[in-house]
This record gives C-alpha cells, sequence and structure tokens, in this order.
C-alpha cells in the first residue's frame, strides 16, 4: 500500500533535504524533454502520478530557491540560477515568483503524492487536478452503494469487481491578506459514497504571526446534531474534536470556519502554512477507522494594491562613548513594493546608504536619527528624537615603571602621564568606575599577576583600551602602535602560571594596539571554560578588536587565540600568528579553531592575516571495544551555527593534522583510534559565511598513515551543513593528506551536504590531494550540494579539479582543468603572469578576460570590484565577450 506524505511529513523532508542540502541521488531517466501540457512535467515516466524521487527532484528546486533550463537534466531542468529561455516547469505556476518553486507549488505537488495520480483540468492554477484512490471494500456489494448510479454507469465505479470508489477530506482553504488584519478561514468537508461520525485533528501554524482567535462551526457539522470544540494545545497548535450522536454521518460541506489574526509584523509575499497531524476519524455508522485527510492551507501576505513600506530602526548601544561603533538595524515593514533602498542621516553630517549600518561618532553630543525607507510602493521616514548619546567619558592613562623612583614615591590616579597607573586592570577598573572612557597605555610588556582564577585582564564596560603610545601624546592620532610595541603578557599571570585566558571580553569594549601572548588554556575540574581561549575568552558578549596581534597563545580544547561563546565579535587589522593546539589522549577529542573559534556568534573579520597557526590532536587507542576519535578541524577559524563576514584576509601556511593511533581485534570487532583533520584555514558547520577578496596559501591538513582509519580533507576551506559566498579569492598550493585512496578530499575546498555555496571570480590553482587516481578534485570536492560557479579559474589542480558525488555543480563562465556543461565555460590556459611564485594577474593574451559575466546581482555576491579594488568590466579586448558584461574571469580583472 502506497504510503501518504502528510505536510508534517514533508517539512521533516525537506529539513533533512536542507540539513543534507537538498540533494539526493536520484535515478536520472533516459527520456526526451516532456512537452507541457501532455503530462506534468515532474512526472518523468509518463504515468499519470508523482512518485517519490518525482517529488523529491522539485524540493531540490524548492531548497535552491531557484532552478533553470538544463537540456543535459534528467527533465531539462537543474537547481539554481541560469538559463531561462525555456518554458517554466509546471510546478512554477504562481507570477509572482518566477523560476522558482514556493512552499504554495510545493504543497501542490505533495497532494498529488498523497493521492493516486492526477489529470488535466485546465481550470486549475497548475492546469492539473488530484486524483483520488479508491477505497476497497471486502467482500461482494449487494446491489449498487447508496448515491452511485444504476448498473451500467461509470461514474463511481473503478475497474474491478468489489472496488468502489470512496473518499473523504478535509481542505484548509487558502486566503490572502494583509498586515494587522483578522482574516477568516474556512475549512471544508469533501466526502464521496462515506458519512464519518467522529473527527479530530490538530492544525499547526506560525504562532509568532497568527493568533488564533475563535471558530463558528459549520453545516456539514451542525445538521447531523454534533458539536465541534476547538482548543489551543500550546501556542501555534490548535485540536479540533467533532464527537456527538446522531442518525446521519457527516459528508459533504463547510465543516468550520476559524478566525484568525495576522500580525502586524508580517511581511508582504510571507506565506503562513496551515496544516494538520495526529488525524483520527470514523466512518458511519459502523465506527470503523477511516483514512480521512486534511489538505494543507495557508494565509499568504499579498496584495495587488501598492502598500508602501513602515520605517523603523533600532541601534545597539543607544549609548557609548567617541570612537566606538554603533549599529543600527534596520526593522521597517517594507510593504508589497520593489526595489528598495535605505538612507540613514545620522545626526552629525554623515549618512549611509546600507541597510543595516555601523556607523562611529567622533564627537560626544547627543543625536537624532533619521531612516528614509523607499520602495516602488512609497516612501517613509521614521525620525528618532536625541536617540543616540556618545560621551566624552574619561581618559585613565597606564604606564609600565621604567625604574624604581628613588624620590618620594607618587601615589598614582591615572589621570595623567605623570600619574599613570602602573597595571592595566588599574586603568580599566578606574575608567568604568568613572561611567566608561579610554585608557592609554604606553608601550611595555604587562606581564603582572591578576587576581582572579584564570589570570585574565578583565575588560569593563563602554571601556575603550588603546597600546602604542610613547607616554607623552596629548590626542589619540599621535600613537604608534607598530613602533611603541604594547604587550598584554599572560605568561605568569596565574599566579606565576600562565594565565587561561589572557584577556576577557566585556559588552562594548574595545581592544586596539595589542599584542596578547603567553595564553595557555588548559583543563581544570573547576573551571570548565579554562580549556578555551588562550588569548582572548568572550562570554556572551560583544566587543571590537583592532590593531592587535594574537601570538603563541596555547589551547588544548578551542580557540587557542580567541574564543567567542554566543556573541558578536568584529575583528579589524589583525594578526594572529603562530597559536597552537595540541592535545594527546587516550578518549575522543575534538579541537577547533586554532585561531578563532565561534559558536552561535556574528562575526565581521577584516583586513587581517592569519598565518602558522597550528591544531595537532593525537588520540591512543587503548585495547578496549569502543573506537576513539581525535578530530582537528579549522586551523584558521572554527565556526558553528555562526555568522562570518570575511573581507581582505590573508590565510598563509595554517595546519590541522590528527593521528590515530593504534587498532586491533576485540571481541570478534576491530577497534582502534580515528583520526580526521579538516579545514586548514577555515571550517564551518551550520554556519554561513561572506568570504571576499581574501587569499589562501600553503594551507594543510593531514593524518598519519592509519589504514582505514584516517580522513583529511578541505586543506583550504571545509564547509559541511552550511551556505556560503565566496568572491574573489585565491586558493594556492592547499594540500590534504591522508595516505588513503578515498576519492572525497581534496586540498582545496570541501563541500559537504550545503544548502547553497557560491562562488564568483575566484583562481584555484595548483591544490592537491595525495591521490593517484585522478578520479577526484584537488580544487573543490562536492558531496551532495547545491554548489554554483561563476567566472572562475580552476587550474592545475590535482585530479580534474573539480569533482562531486551527486549533483555536479552549476558551472557558467568559468576556465576549467575539464570543460564543463553550462553556459560559457572554456578549458584554456588561463596564462597567468607568473603562477609558479603566486602571481595569478592575467597577460595580455589570456583567454579569461573579457569572457566572463555581470556577476553583480545579489546571488553572485554583488561583484563590482577585483581582489585588488579594480572597478570590474572594462572592456580590455574590443570584440571579445562574455554575456556582454566584459567581466574577466578570476581574481583579478585585466
Amino acid at each position: 500500500m502506497r504510503s501518504k506524505v502528510t505536510f508534517l511529513g514533508l517539512v521533516i523532508i525537506a529539513f533533512f533535504l536542507c540539513v543534507f542540502c537538498g540533494i539526493v541521488n536520484i535515478t536520472s531517466y533516459a527520456q526526451d524533454l516532456i512537452v507541457k501540457g501532455d503530462y506534468h512535467t515532474a512526472d518523468r515516466n509518463h504515468d499519470y502520478k508523482i512518485d517519490l524521487s518525482e517529488l523529491l527532484r522539485i524540493i531540490q528546486f524548492f531548497n535552491a530557491r531557484a532552478y533553470h533550463c538544463d537540456p543535459e537534466g534528467e527533465d531539462g531542468y537543474a537547481p539554481g540560477t541560469g538559463d531561462q529561455s525555456c518554458e517554466p516547469h509546471d510546478s512554477d505556476y504562481e507570477s509572482n515568483t518566477p523560476w522558482r518553486i514556493s512552499l504554495n507549488e510545493l504543497l501542490r505537488l505533495v497532494q498529488f503524492y498523497n493521492v493516486c495520480g492526477y489529470e488535466v483540468d485546465p481550470s486549475k492554477e497548475d492546469g492539473f487536478r488530484p486524483v483520488l484512490c479508491p477505497v476497497i471494500i471486502e467482500g461482494e456489494p449487494e446491489g449498487t452503494p447508496e448515491g452511485l448510479e444504476g448498473e451500467g454507469s461509470s461514474e463511481g465505479v473503478l475497474e474491478g469487481e468489489g472496488e468502489t470508489y470512496n473518499y473523504a477530506r478535509i481542505v484548509v482553504d487558502r486566503r490572502d491578506t494583509v498586515p494587522n488584519t483578522e482574516i477568516n478561514i474556512p475549512l471544508t468537508l469533501e466526502t464521496k459514497n462515506v458519512g464519518l461520525g467522529y473527527v479530530q485533528f490538530d492544525l499547526i501554524f506560525n504562532s509568532n504571526r497568527i493568533q488564533y482567535l475563535d471558530f463558528m462551526i459549520g453545516p456539514a457539522i451542525q445538521s447531523t446534531g454534533r458539536d465541534l470544540s476547538v482548543g489551543q494545545i500550546i501556542p501555534g497548535k490548535i485540536r479540533l474534536t467533532t464527537t456527538g450522536t446522531s442518525s446521519s454521518g457527516m459528508t459533504s460541506g463547510i465543516y468550520a470556519i476559524l478566525r484568525f489574526k495576522v500580525s502586524e509584523n508580517a511581511e508582504f509575499n510571507d506565506v503562513y502554512s496551515i496544516y494538520a497531524e495526529s488525524i483520527m476519524a470514523t466512518s458511519y455508522p459502523d465506527g470503523l477507522i477511516y483514512p480521512l485527510s486534511v489538505l494543507a492551507g495557508y494565509i499568504r501576505i499579498y496584495s495587488s494594491f501598492p502598500y508602501p513600506p513602515t520605517a523603523d530602526f533600532s541601534a545597539t548601544p543607544v549609548k557609548n562613548i567617541i570612537n566606538s561603533e554603533i549599529e543600527f538595524r534596520d526593522e521597517s515593514k517594507m510593504g508589497n513594493g520593489t526595489e528598495p533602498t535605505w538612507q540613514w542621516n545620522f545626526g552629525d553630517g554623515n549618512f549611509s546608504f546600507l541597510r543595516n549600518p555601523t556607523h562611529i561618532y567622533q564627537s560626544p553630543g547627543i543625536y537624532t536619527i533619521t531612516l528614509t525607507v523607499t520602495t516602488s510602493a512609497g516612501q517613509s521616514i521614521k525620525q528618532k528624537t536625541n536617540y543616540i548619546e556618545i560621551i566624552q567619558g574619561s581618559r585613565i592613562y597606564v604606564k609600565k615603571p621604567q625604574t624604581k623612583n628613588t624620590k618620594e614615591e607618587i601615589e598614582p590616579d591615572g589621570l595623567s602621564w605623570e600619574t599613570a597607573f602602573p597595571t592595566l586592570q588599574e586603568g580599566i577598573d578606574k575608567a568604568f568606575e568613572l561611567g566608561g572612557g579610554e585608557v592609554w597605555v604606553a608601550a611595555g610588556d604587562y606581564n603582572e599577576v591578576r587576581s582572579n582564577p584564570y589570570g585574565a585582564l578583565i575588560l569593563r564596560e563602554l571601556v575603550n583600551v588603546y597600546g602604542g603610545f610613547q607616554g607623552i601624546e596629548t590626542e589619540l592620532n599621535q600613537r604608534n602602535y607598530q613602533t611603541n610595541i604594547t604587550i598584554i603578557n599572560g605568561s605568569v599571570a596565574r599566579d606565576g602560571q600562565p594565565a587561561w585566558h589572557v584577556v576577557k571580553g566585556e559588552n562594548y569594549s574595545e581592544l586596539n594596539g595589542f599584542i596578547v601572548k603567553g595564553g595557555d588554556a588548559r583543563y581544570d575540574s573547576v573551571y570548565s571554560d579554562a580549556q578555551d581561549g588562550g588569548g582572548l575568552y568572550i562570554p556572551a558578549k560583544k566587543m571590537v578588536i583592532k590593531n592587535c596581534s594574537f601570538f603563541q597563545n596555547k589551547s588544548v580544547g578551542v580557540g587557542a587565540a580567541v574564543c567567542c561563546i554566543s556573541g558578536k565579535l568584529s575583528i579589524y587589522n589583525c594578526n594572529f600568528i603562530e597559536n597552537v593546539i595540541e592535545n594527546i589522549s587516550s578518549a575522543s577529542s575534538y579541537n577547533y579553531g586554532s585561531a578563532i573559534y565561534v559558536t552561535d556568534s556574528v562575526v565581521n573579520i577584516q583586513n587581517s592575516r592569519f598565518e602558522s597557526n597550528r591544531i595537532s590532536t593525537q588520540g591512543i587507542w587503548q585495547t578496549s571495544t569502543q573506537n576513539i576519535t581525535a578530530v582537528s578541524a579549522g586551523g584558521g577559524i572554527f565556526a558553528y551555527n555562526s555568522s562570518l563576514s570575511i573581507d581582505k584576509c590573508l590565510f598563509y601556511s595554517n595546519t590541522c593534522s590528527a593521528e590515530g593511533i593504534g587498532h586491533g581485534t576485540v571481541g570478534g570487532g576491530v577497534y582502534g583510534a580515528f583520526a580526521k583533520a579538516l579545514g586548514g584555514s577555515i571550517y564551518l558547520w551550520y554556519s554561513d559565511m561572506n568570504l571576499k577578496n581574501s587569499d589562501f596559501r600553503n594551507n594543510s591538513v593531514s593524518t598519519n598513515d592509519h589504514n582505514g582509519f584516517s580522513r583529511a580533507s578541505g586543506g583550504m576551506i571545509y564547509l559541511t551543513r552550511s551556505s556560503a559566498k565566496i568572491v574573489n579569492t585565491i586558493g594556492f598550493r592547499n594540500k590534504a593528506y591522508d595516505f588513503s585512496t578515498s576519492i572525497e578530499r581534496t586540498g582545496g575546498i570541501h563541500i559537504d551536504l550545503c544548502e547553497n555555496v557560491v562562488l564568483s571570480n575566484c583562481t584555484l590553482y595548483d591544490n592537491q590531494a595525495d591521490l593517484t587516481t585522478t578520479s577526484h578534485g584537488g580544487a573543490i570536492f562536492n558531496y551532495y550540494s547545491n554548489v554554483a560557479l561563476a567566472n572562475t579559474i580552476i587550474w592545475q589542480n590535482s585530479g580534474q579539479g573539480t569533482y562531486s558525488l551527486g549533483n555536479d555543480a552549476v558551472f557558467m563562465y568559468c576556465d576549467t582543468q575539464q570543460v564543463k556543461n553550462g553556459t560559457g565555460n572554456i578549458s584554456s590556459d588561463p596564462l597567468f603572469i607568473f603562477p609558479s611564485a603566486g602571481n595569478f594577474r592575467l597577460n595580455s593574451g589570456s583567454p579569461c578576460i573579457d569572457r566572463g559575466m555581470d556577476t553583480s546581482p545579489d546571488e553572485w555576491g554583488n561583484v563590482l570590484t577585483d581582489i585588488d579594488g579594480n572597478m570590474r568590466g572594462r572592456d580590455a579586448i574590443p570584440g571579445v565577450t562574455g554575456d556582454g558584461s566584459e567581466y574577466d574571469m578570476g581574481a583579478y580583472e585585466y
């Protein structure tokens, strides 16, 4: 018997397919393209039914958020953006979402899957209607069932003796409305040759946007004398129960009308599904369990009339000191217009046209903020008077004494260089006591013992700490942190032992112009966080780091230099050099992020350098019936459930190594120590990343030669269950070694079960995996992920350069070692200037000049300039063209 898919089942399927990137290994059908109208284009085998593989194919398109024409595709289409010259898919029938499968359109196909097929019906919105399944009644019927025509009639009688066509379903209506309104949603009972006695089911909906108010009983229930009760189980879940005795069963008619309130926070084009679970029903009069179905409905926020935006915003913090960041967040209701723009007036003569900008006030005062939001439907202005308060704050001085003063000592108060505090913590605490401000720190090695169990320098809220002073300056811009070296040293800070954290972060604080070194995060039986964040530990805080170097900090857990948990971190112009995680254990161990470890956080990194950071993990198996695993991941950065923005950064010679020592047979089973080294520079897990204008060279992952127990991949980057846009980025001589014959690895970028990964205008050259077979990708390995590449050069990498299991990536206007299907692709020597020395600018004769496509749209990463900041799209060679945009391939524009 064919199983049904409820909407909850679909959600579960879609969730796991999103987690596993919406990609399933569906058997291809060798066939001609379906002529639109003869069969539904999802019905690849032309049997007027939608099977599971055909449904999963449309879920692929839904998860990819777009699809395009592909004559080589199994159904004439492929996930992702691309060619739109063919007829759209039959599942794509809503005019407001062209070349994209909406949730409503996906639910329509689920209807066809849940029944016995479909048939053409031009009156329906998609041109088809479901064909319902027969219910087989055991035994020979004694005459014609009630409601069917007499002998010889074909209506209601299916082929085969004893088969009677009957069904019962409740259809939840689909209605359009606008925000901040009440709406009635009818539930219609449809039956044929059956009456219902008892019915109970739960309806699920988005309680953040829809509030259930009350109900009205429908004639399908009322006419039988039964009663309907509706009760809320939890927010977003109500239970409908029909009970009572009667001389007749419930048949077709309005079952009930539910009234909902739509939130003012609902956005136009949102679709809020209303679907059922836990469905129970009995037939009348026999009281037998009956397979009632409840078809999902929805509330769509839509109107054909123009609704202008309603501007609103917030800022954090609303009080800060000068030279500190204020983050502004657009919270406008956007209405149903298109082409939105934002204009911010910060009240100090400065403006921004970003949606969510950051601004630094350089003068104290109280500022009025104005946001103007404009769409095709109109304009809205929101002004908050005297909203931001910027204070001068106090200025506290810290200067390490050079020699012992033989004269009468001056009592330090930190109010001048002459009366400067000798230790950092004194200065920070004094500034905090005075309500916030700046701490100016003169050059020196501040290696004092600190009075807390971690040995940490504790930052304070609204206190910015600046290093790099000579000790005579009167203005901040007079300091030189590169000449006046200022060190926060944790080597003896914990009662003569290395600090577990050299610095501990705080909200709305800034660390600027220091070298942070000497941290050594270790296991402790009392303080569970002692093993993480040897240089800087940030527990659920928001802070800024500028012009700092994290040098030779250590950890046995995660984040040798920086560990950020549930925080927001901005990093500008910093260096992360020779930070190390080392761990040897006879138990499983997981070591992540030698330079930076973040989880549940938002991180912005600009103009920073990650070099020679290292993770070394060793697992030693002792004779037992249990495997152990040693994992080393993210030699530069490790991110879990986080959002990263990385711009103009260098990643050089970062490494992850893992060793599994020992294996054997115990009790008839083989056990041992597994080793995994993943992501030499960056490892992302359930995260998203916007990476641009960056350079990855000589990063590596490696394991020992432990046959069957070792795995190393992603010498450059490892992405798992994540999304990323990688733009104007170079990958050169990144490597993976694990001595195995597995083809599921790469020296470059490993993409594992990812929902959406885009590479635009990148150059990947001479990345290597230690495999002799050509069936691998030295630059990219794609495992069942949605991947799209444009204007990217992939050349002289090991194997085929790129390799996929599952569906292949989408290539457009790329230069690859093996020519790829897709528009504008070539396979020609890119003629770099000096590739063996790492110079990947294009020679004048390069076939990559003017052969690219316009990658300025958002789906391709908003590419307007190259890695050096030169404008894209210059017509370098008249007469040579890709899509007419004159974009070049690769990271550099000629």
